[in-house]
């Protein structure tokens, strides 16, 4: 069965063979029993850019902070700084020496690399140095640093769970879920590069609401939800009222209804690639695009 997410959504809104090659090509392609070509584009689909490493580390970071807050464990500034910068230093020397292409779940791999175009030494410590001073910028933010000091109201911190909206199955992973200390929730998103496409921060917090009204059963206006930018040290909030929430049930449906519609069996989650069109010859996407081998836009 087809389950729908914001990333699925988004994927299929930027490329079509690129949606097939993630959810479809590159399925089970850790396993060394599938076909190569599976296990070539798991390789692919693994792939980072710079900043999305640097994004999905001080994420990382703040989860694993937040859940050692829950413990009763104290902010230590320096042994964070030491093991961002031990653990970057490592992953980048891994995936030089081609670890990724033996373990893609386990050594992160990135785009440069695979497609031979290595920086060289100074831009890779110049990495380090930026993912150490985006910790320390994330770990700095007001609303991290207010959570750190109410550790005991964070409900969930990072936690994929499931949302029905119709007929359609949603997975959702809230950054961190947070009881205001009012009866409330608050919902926090952190964005750690650029803006997402307009509206679209809204409609995945609205979602974000709409699980939190469900599963902890508290009324919608009771729920708030803030975007936190940690590279830029601001944040807003946003209420989410009830013509935000239909709109996105009905993306959601929408959405999933042209998912769907690809497949040849709607209750089976299995699609042929040829029912994917790639973007034109050209186009400016394909240029960040980890498929780019296999769609033969390198």
């Amino acid at each position: 069965m087809l389950v729908w997410s914001w990333s699925r959504h988004r994927t299929l809104a930027t490329c079509r063979r690129r949606y097939w090659l993630t959810y479809y090509g590159a399925r089970d392609g850790w396993r060394a029993s599938v076909h190569e070509r599976s296990r070539s584009l798991y390789r692919m689909k693994q792939l980072l850019a710079r900043s999305q490493w640097v994004g999905q580390r001080v994420h990382e970071t703040l989860a694993h902070l937040l859940q050692r807050r829950r413990a009763g464990a104290e902010v230590d500034r320096d042994a964070v700084r030491d093991d961002v910068a031990r653990r970057a230093r490592r992953e980048l020397e891994d995936a030089r020496r081609g670890l990724p292409d033996l373990d893609p779940r386990r050594y992160p791999g990135f785009m440069d690399l695979f497609y031979g175009e290595d920086p060289g030494d100074a831009a890779w410590a110049g990495w380090v140095d930026e993912l150490v001073e985006q910790t320390d910028a994330a770990i700095d933010h007001a609303v991290a640093r207010r959570l750190f000091q109410v550790p005991g109201r964070i409900r969930e911190v990072e936690q994929l769970e499931r949302l029905q909206v119709g007929d359609v199955p949603v997975w959702v992973a809230l950054d961190v879920l947070v009881e205001d200390g009012e009866g409330g929730l608050v919902v926090i998103d952190w964005k750690t590069g650029a803006a997402p496409p307009a509206g679209d921060a809204e409609r995945q917090l609205a979602l974000y609401a709409l699980y939190a009204h469900r599963r902890h059963r508290v009324p919608l206006d009771r729920i708030s939800a803030i975007e936190a930018r940690t590279r830029l040290g601001d944040f807003r909030t946003l209420r989410v009222g009830a013509a935000t929430l239909r709109e996105v049930e009905e993306l959601v449906r929408t959405s999933a209804a042209e998912m769907r519609a690809m497949l040849p069996d709607p209750e089976v989650d299995q699609a042929p690639e040829e029912a994917f069109a790639a973007l034109p010859e050209g186009d400016a996407t394909c240029a960040g695009c980890v498929f780019r081998r296999a769609c033969d836009r390198e």
